[in-house]
C-alpha cells in the first residue's frame, strides 16, 4: 500500500426493534414486581468519513468523521399505571479510529438534545414536555485473532471499552391545572453513567455459492458501573384551603 494515501466517503445505517415487555422483576418482598413494558424503537445515523492509510509508511490507518443522526422510542407500562414515555433524541459528534493489522480502537464524543414526554395519569402528566442534552465520551480497543485451527474461518475478538456520560434534565411540573390538587416539580441531578465494558466476540465466515457471505457469531460481555445511583427530587406546594 501507498504510504499517506487519503480515502474518504459518506455512510449510514439504520435501525428499529420492539420489546413486547420486561420479565416480571424480583423484589425485596415475596411477590416479584408486577412492571412490565412494551418498548418500540428507530434510529438512523448518517457520517463523513475520512482518513489517512499507512501513515508514514508505518502500516497504522487513522480516520476521523462527523455524524449525526436520532433516535425515537416509546416505552408504555402495560398494567394500567397509565405511565408511557415517548423518546425523540438528536444527536452529533465526531469520532476518530486507529487500526494497525488486526488492531483497532475508537473513539467518539457525542451530544444528544432531549425532547421527551412524559404521561403518568397519578401524577396527572398527559404528554408533559421533559427537556435536556447529554455530553457523552465511548472508547473501545480490540483485536482479531483468526483461527484456522480450528476450521477455515474462525475467529475470536477480545474487546474492552469505556464510557462517561452526563445528562441534565430540565425540571418537569406535575399535576399542573389540576384543581384541588398541589403543584409539584420534580428536579433531577446531573444523571453521571461511567460504565466499563470486556468482552469477547467468537464466530465464522463462510461463502455461499460464491455470491453470498455469512458471518454467524457470538458475543459475551460483562459490564459495571462505576457512577453509582443516580437521586432526583420532588417538591409539593402546600394546598391551604
Amino acid at each position: 500500500m501507498d504510504p499517506n494515501k487519503w480515502t474518504g466517503g459518506v455512510w449510514t445505517r439504520e435501525a428499529a426493534g420492539r420489546r413486547p415487555r420486561n420479565p416480571r422483576l424480583p423484589t425485596a418482598s415475596a411477590a416479584p414486581s408486577q412492571l412490565q413494558v412494551k418498548t418500540n424503537f428507530s434510529a438512523y445515523q448518517v457520517g463523513l468519513d475520512t482518513g489517512l492509510l499507512n501513515l508514514g509508511n508505518s502500516v497504522w490507518n487513522a480516520h476521523v468523521g462527523v455524524m449525526a443522526g436520532s433516535v425515537s422510542a416509546n416505552a408504555i407500562e402495560q398494567l394500567g399505571s397509565g405511565t408511557s414515555l415517548k423518546f425523540d433524541v438528536p444527536f452529533a459528534g465526531f469520532y476518530g479510529v486507529l487500526t494497525r493489522g488486526a488492531f483497532f480502537s475508537d473513539i467518539t464524543l457525542r451530544r444528544d438534545w432531549h425532547n421527551d414526554t412524559v404521561s403518568n395519569s397519578l401524577a396527572n402528566l398527559y404528554n408533559a414536555s421533559l427537556t435536556g442534552s447529554t455530553n457523552a465520551v465511548n472508547a473501545s480497543a480490540g483485536y482479531h485473532l483468526d483461527l484456522p485451527m480450528l476450521a477455515q474461518g474462525f475467529f475470536v475478538e477480545p474487546s474492552v471499552g469505556g464510557s462517561i456520560s452526563k445528562t441534565n434534565m430540565n425540571n418537569l411540573p406535575t399535576n399542573l391545572n389540576e384543581p384541588g390538587v398541589p403543584a409539584g416539580l420534580i428536579g433531577f441531578n446531573t444523571l453521571t453513567s461511567e460504565v466499563v465494558r470486556a468482552g469477547v466476540r467468537v464466530g465464522t465466515s463462510a461463502t455461499i455459492n460464491d455470491v453470498l457471505v455469512v458471518q454467524p457469531f457470538t458475543t459475551l460481555s460483562a459490564w459495571r458501573e462505576l457512577a453509582g445511583v443516580s437521586q432526583e427530587q420532588f417538591s409539593q406546594l402546600e394546598l391551604v384551603v
